[in-house]
């Protein structure tokens, strides 16, 4: 893949043609599935670059005319054979609190008379100031 600049040096960039291929290779790396794309060049002179997604008909359109890009969903970067927005396996692990024994240390120190509800709440929430 070559690495292109504009201003001077300013702007790096990629050809389309050339960074969709890199990127079939980097998903398949990833683990993500085989996941090839299609460009299409279109315009005289070359304006639009629709680079879809062989898998699903997903698609991003590029506009070098309005300075666009359109993305038909969320689907185009979705590892291959997932069409959730969202998958289970991706969401992190849920926080457990234990509720009730942060409400007896809240309790205790309010109790206490040592600490201002300031500190309680910057105890209980781990902002607490060492000093």
């Amino acid at each position: 893949m070559t690495l292109y600049f504009l201003n001077g040096g300013e702007i790096p960039y990629v050809r389309v043609s050339e960074f969709f291929p890199f990127l079939s290779g980097l998903y398949t790396d990833m683990k993500k599935g085989d996941i090839l794309f299609k460009v299409t060049v279109e315009g005289q002179p070359a304006n639009l670059f629709i680079v879809e997604r062989e898998d699903n008909g997903s698609y991003m359109i590029f506009n070098t005319d309005e300075d666009s890009i359109i993305l038909s969903g969320n689907n185009f970067h979705n590892d291959a054979g997932v069409t959730a927005l969202v998958t289970v396996i991706e969401l992190p692990e849920p926080e457990t609190t234990d509720v009730a024994a942060m409400l007896l240390k809240a309790q205790a120190m309010k109790e206490s008379g040592l600490y201002t509800d300031e500190e309680i709440t910057a105890a209980l929430t781990g902002n607490a100031n060492d000093g």
